[in-house]
């Protein structure tokens, strides 16, 4: 719900959650991290093949993908320990990739 909550600009059952202009300010990126390259917005990753996209990453692995150009939400619960992180990145734009596809 938190990634549905973004990708409908803030708006949950008709109603206003987050301050209008909220969810564009959130993905404006203030720094990039040189080792993945994703860059940081307030308080989400975007990453930089994904237009518009916002990325909350958590404690081993989990992640919520929010991609606005899809109207899509992709949520990873399962455990990857750091030293997969690559390959969990690599699993997400793999079934990204697949969800492009199939919207076409």
């Amino acid at each position: 719900r938190f990634g549905e909550l973004y990708l409908a600009d803030g708006i949950a059952n008709g109603r206003r959650i987050l301050p209008d202009g909220w969810v564009d300010h959130a993905r404006h990126v203030r720094s990039i991290d040189p080792e993945s390259g994703f860059g940081y917005g307030a308080h989400w990753w975007i990453w930089p093949d994904q237009q518009g996209s916002l990325v909350a990453q958590g404690y081993d692995g989990q992640l919520i993908i929010v991609l606005p150009a899809l109207d899509a939400v992709v949520v990873h619960l399962g455990a990857w320990s750091a030293e997969r992180r690559n390959g969990l990145v690599h699993t997400m734009r793999r079934l990204i990739t697949a969800i492009e596809r199939r919207s076409r």
